[in-house]
């Protein structure tokens, strides 16, 4: 089963809706890695060579937080880069476009403006704007 111009045109939608929470997300996961780089600056090295193999019970805290907040941060960092290409990718799909159209896409669906509220700046018909994103859409995705 492949993909239609019309299944990718409304993907695209999702992904400009998406947007906000995007920015959301990666505000979210920064804050995090600060966090961790804080926490990771008041945890003192560990050198290799000292940390206890097998089974000991002394294995001591510091080393085992140190390992688990420099795991912790990849992940992080992993799920961050993740959430800014999605958002990259829809802004690379806007500067394609006219300016005119990009603007109206990010009113309508990023910065949460109704297609009322844009009909009425614009002096369009609401059922005019449902045409206009299918026609904008329907040129980047022919």
């Amino acid at each position: 089963m492949t993909l239609t111009p019309r299944d990718e045109m409304e993907h695209f939608k999702r992904m400009l809706k998406d947007y906000k929470y995007n920015e959301l997300k990666i505000q979210y996961y920064t804050d995090l890695l600060d966090q961790i780089a804080y926490e990771l600056s008041g945890v003192s090295g560990v050198n290799p060579d000292k940390i206890p193999s097998g089974n000991s019970y002394n294995s001591g805290a510091k080393s085992y937080r140190w390992y688990e907040l420099l795991d912790n941060e990849a992940e992080m960092k992993k799920k961050k880069e993740e959430f800014e290409a999605k958002n990259a990718l829809v802004d690379r799909m806007l500067n394609f476009m006219e300016e005119e159209d990009s603007e109206f896409l990010r009113d309508a669906f990023i910065n949460y403006k109704t297609f009322k509220q844009c009909a009425k700046a614009k002096n369009y018909g609401i059922n005019y704007l449902y045409q206009k994103v299918d026609r904008i859409l329907a040129k980047v995705f022919r």
